[in-house]
């Protein structure tokens, strides 16, 4: 388990950040950009997934030593998911399992 990592991932209205940080708390890489504007939810799940993989490769680590991925985003999610169920700033993210998403890139 000394190799793996895990991701931090902010979604909010205007930026879109995160982080990967190893198991002792040490962030390996940080990024942050725009968080899509487009009302495609395909784009915006692909932006985080990629923006996910650039984390992932700028650390010089593998998709299969990140054990874990935290996601904040405004608004809620159903219980015991990672469905958005309502988000004042993302309304077109409604519905998607953010979480399965990314975790299944």
């Amino acid at each position: 388990m000394r190799d793996s990592a895990a991701l931090a991932i902010d979604l909010g209205g205007t930026n879109l950040r995160g982080a990967l940080i190893d198991h002792e708390g040490t962030i390996l890489s940080r990024h942050e950009t725009s968080t899509p504007h487009q009302r495609d939810t395909g784009f915006a799940v692909a932006q985080m997934v990629e923006f996910a993989r650039e984390l992932v490769d700028e650390a010089g680590k593998t998709k299969r030593e990140v054990k874990g991925i935290g996601l904040a985003l405004p608004g809620f999610l159903i219980q015991e998911s990672s469905v958005i169920h309502f988000s004042p700033n993302l309304v077109h993210l409604a519905g998607i399992d953010v979480g399965k998403k990314l975790s299944e890139a």
